[in-house]
């Protein structure tokens, strides 16, 4: 994906998120969004984290109780070896 396509992602992902999202979905987007536009070089792990929390928040607004997970589960999905940065 080039730099003009996920700026446009992210440009339309949040016109929709702004209608339909609910609050704490909106308020994790804006502080995974302000990590790439107000640090230089934003921290990979706690961008991960950031990241993380986003989805839990996404998936609680789409009825989801999240009670089991910890810390970490959800990016085990994606990330091989998270164990090792945690």
């Amino acid at each position: 994906m080039t730099e003009h396509e996920m700026l446009r992602f992210m440009s339309g992902f949040t016109q929709k998120l702004l209608i339909w999202g609910s609050d704490d979905v909106v308020l994790q987007w804006s502080k995974y969004r302000n990590m790439f536009v107000n640090e230089d070089n934003p921290d990979t792990m706690k961008t991960m984290l950031q990241m993380e929390q986003l989805l839990i928040a996404i998936r609680k607004d789409t009825g989801h109780k999240n009670k089991e997970h910890k810390r970490g589960d959800i990016l085990k999905l994606f990330i091989n070896d998270v164990d090792r940065y945690l």
